[in-house]
């Protein structure tokens, strides 16, 4: 088998060596490692390969806390010290922008929780050989890999779910089949604030039909005041989409409170809020420092409000679009709890409604915090035709954001800033701010 020295991390995560002058991938791999690897896929440019055995362990080398790790797709980083990920997460940065920016490492902020740190996750729920297991997926995968304590998300959720096997076990309820598309029980949702310690419990089911409720809700509530919803999700679509669009309330309120700095959000279960609160005012911070005084701000995809909420302080005027209409409704309500009188949140498509807000309203500053794959053609279209002033583009896919960043660039744009903020320690992830104003 050969041998292998990992020279550098890149996107994804991997490991990057070369064996006779072919790179060649590979998980769990640290910069620095010498290796014994076995290729597992050959392309006609590069190779993957495994780790057989670690001859000499690189640097930035740690021994990862979790029996489930090089198993689970939750944690590809959990072997690297805290330093070296945030080292390389700069570095990463700095090579997918390099063609169009002129720094090759790019600030990352490392986040104050590195463990545990999670607000919420979504747990496949799988049968294998008569045992209920609750865990996550393989990386590309659906095989569903049990854990005994997970490393990014509160001790509180491991805590909870053997609870809901013991009862998915006693009232006999069947567990979803990805192939036949049959039985019930498909993903376990938690969602928790740190800010004031309440917790969503959220079943997703493929039908209306669960049984025994009353005493679920019973059994959670007795071990876990924390817990002030129990919600069920009914998708019934054979789909890798994980909420359906119905829903019954079993016990308590769909939604709970999150606080950013003297600021307070009503988020429901099936909002968009950010992952790691530990980090978020740091984020929001960064966003606000580069809103000019008196803007008229656009806030696309924005969710409960909370990045519009956060700025509007300082901005003439503030309109948000998000597509939920349940995130709309907090976003709404978030503006009366707050007492913030110059926003405005509209239901709807962004690629509806973007060209009318700029040009009617007169928007000067746009901030975009899309889906993981990045603006649409259609929003990039509209952005050559009506060009604000200032574009404040958040990302947690660097990739994608350099995409568009490069359409925005021939529209006419700088870019006076980026900077990264880490929401997602132990992962190859990152959340990524790139300013641009018009030339």
């Amino acid at each position: 088998m050969p041998e292998l020295v990992i020279e550098k991390l890149v996107h994804q995560g991997y490991g990057l060596g070369f064996l006779d002058s072919r790179s060649v991938f590979v998980e769990n791999a640290a910069p620095g490692d010498l290796l014994q690897i076995e290729l597992t896929r050959n392309t006609r440019h590069f190779s993957y390969g495994k780790i057989v055995n670690i001859i000499s362990p690189g640097p930035g080398r740690v021994e990862a806390q979790c029996s489930a790790f090089g198993q689970c797709g939750g944690c590809n980083w959990l072997h690297l010290d805290y330093q070296t990920q945030i080292d390389w997460k700069s570095k990463i940065a700095g090579e997918i922008f390099r063609k169009i920016h002129n720094s090759a490492i790019i600030p990352c902020e490392p986040s104050p929780l590195i463990k545990g740190y999670r607000n919420k996750t979504f747990l496949p729920v799988m049968e294998k050989s008569g045992e209920i297991i609750i865990g996550m997926y393989a990386r590309q995968s659906h095989n569903v890999i049990p854990h005994a304590a997970c490393q990014i998300h509160p001790a509180l959720f491991d805590r909870v779910c053997p609870f809901f096997t013991t009862y998915l076990r006693k009232a006999q309820v069947q567990i979803y089949n990805e192939l036949k598309n049959s039985g019930q029980v498909r993903h376990l949702g938690l969602r928790y604030s740190f800010s004031t310690g309440e917790l969503l419990m959220i079943i997703v089911t493929r039908t209306a039909k669960l049984p025994f409720t009353r005493q679920l809700t019973n059994t959670i509530l007795s071990d876990f005041p924390e817990v002030t919803g129990i919600i069920q999700n009914i998708n019934p679509e054979k789909t890798n989409r994980i909420l359906g669009t119905e829903s019954k309330l079993i016990y308590g309120r769909d939604y709970l409170w999150e606080e950013i700095k003297d600021l307070r959000f009503r988020v429901s279960y099936d909002s968009f809020f950010q992952v790691n609160s530990s980090i978020i005012e740091s984020l929001y911070n960064h966003i606000l420092d580069h809103v000019p005084l008196r803007s008229r701000v656009l806030d696309a995809y924005c969710g409960t409000g909370s990045i519009g909420i956060f700025v509007a302080a300082r901005a003439e005027k503030v309109w948000g679009v998000e597509v939920n209409q349940r995130a709309i409704d907090d976003a709404r309500l978030n503006c009366q709890t707050n007492r913030v009188v110059n926003c405005e949140f509209i239901s709807g498509r962004v690629e509806d409604q973007l060209e009318e807000l700029i040009a009617g309203k007169g928007i000067d500053t746009v901030i975009f915090d899309p889906p993981r794959q990045g603006l649409t053609p259609e929003i990039l279209d509209v952005l050559h035709q009506c060009t604000p002033a200032r574009i404040i583009y958040v990302s947690c896919d660097p990739a994608t954001q350099e995409r568009d960043v490069t359409r925005l660039l021939s529209a006419g744009y700088r870019i006076l800033d980026i900077h990264c903020f880490d929401l997602f320690p132990q992962t190859y992830h990152q959340e990524c701010v790139v300013v641009l104003v018009k030339e």
